[in-house]
């Protein structure tokens, strides 16, 4: 993967991160998130650490919605034996207009 790929793939995650983001979150939510969004910038940089955090961060400990499902998706991904990255993610979320259009911007 690319550094222009990494950055463009951040951009999408972060468009998603936002999507049903609330207005106003207490700093210790807000950190929350933000170790939860690297989380999974991470996972989409390196897919290869997928299935180790798949054996020790189980996804309903994130407390962002919207990263706890994308989380689900990408262990479903590694799971079904396809690549957990941005496009395999994608596919999955078109139950989710909300996720998939931030994800198609």
């Amino acid at each position: 993967m690319t550094f222009d790929q990494r950055v463009s793939d951040r951009h999408v995650l972060t468009k998603l991160y936002r999507v049903g983001e609330t207005p106003a979150p207490t700093p210790k939510a807000s950190a929350a998130m933000a170790i939860e969004r690297q989380l999974l910038e991470v996972l989409l940089a390196e897919p290869l650490l997928v299935p180790i955090a798949a054996a020790s961060i189980p996804p309903e400990e994130l407390q962002h919605s919207g990263l706890r499902r994308m989380l689900t998706d990408l262990y479903a991904l590694e799971q079904d034996g396809h690549t957990p990255d941005l496009d395999g993610l994608r596919v999955r979320l078109m139950d989710r207009p909300d996720l998939a259009k931030a994800a198609m911007d």
